[in-house]
């Protein structure tokens, strides 16, 4: 059996809180409280060949953050070049999943998860004690952009 080239996530646990991973589904939101300096992600790829590349996740700053975990697959191995031949460049395929990530300016709740609803723009924003609350895409890129993060 051919092993399995894939630059996507099996898994993508983020403080022990398992995120849904879909081909659409990619940018996650997440809330912390003011102590948590680091998000704990853990990976599973879906191919025991790719590559994890996680950036950002360090000293994160109240407000907002953003954190890339970007899983990379060789497709086809470089060709070193030799005298007689200029080589081949490897071919890889790219994934990045991206981590919206809110800090909590003083209150300690954490925010357990902004998870994506299925086939809207909505992100439905949930707490240890509220939940449901909607904060539309539209909302969330006017608070990303305004500071002054790309996604």
């Amino acid at each position: 059996e051919a092993p399995v080239l894939s630059s996507k996530l099996k898994t993508l646990k983020v403080n022990n809180l398992v995120l849904n991973l879909s081909d659409e589904n990619k940018l996650f939101l997440y809330g912390i409280s003011n102590k948590i300096n680091q998000l704990q992600i853990e990976t599973v790829t879906e191919s025991d060949t790719a590559t994890i590349k996680i950036t950002g996740n360090e000293n994160l700053k109240v407000g907002i953050n953003k954190i890339d975990v970007t899983v990379t697959q060789i497709l086809e191995e470089a060709i070193p070049p030799t005298e007689e031949d200029p080589g081949v460049e490897a071919v890889t395929e790219e994934t990045t999943y991206t981590l919206i990530v809110y800090k909590n300016p003083n209150n300690t709740i954490e925010i357990d998860s902004l998870d994506k609803i299925d086939g809207t723009n909505n992100y439905v924003y949930s707490t240890m004690d509220q939940t449901g609350t909607i904060i539309t895409k539209d909302k969330l890129l006017r608070m990303i952009n305004k500071h002054g993060i790309s996604i």
